[in-house]
């Protein structure tokens, strides 16, 4: 999915496929942190999901942009 027209957030595609697939990948793992017991490892959790935040709406606007 690496054509010329995808845009990119920090190296990650934002074509919704490959956008919808990491995501998922991100979440999964930060609910994986989460339950561990070390603390360090739980901040990293949270980390990981404003990181998937600001991707997830860094593909929505470029939706978005396409709507218009």
């Amino acid at each position: 999915m690496g054509d010329i027209q995808t845009k990119y957030f920090k190296g990650l595609s934002l074509h919704p496929h490959d956008a919808f697939k990491n995501l998922a990948v991100f979440i999964e793992v930060a609910g994986l942190l989460s339950a561990v017991t070390d603390e360090e490892y739980q901040e990293l959790s949270d980390v990981l999901l404003e990181f998937s935040r600001k991707y997830a709406d860094a593909a929505r606007k470029i939706e978005l942009g396409k709507l218009q």
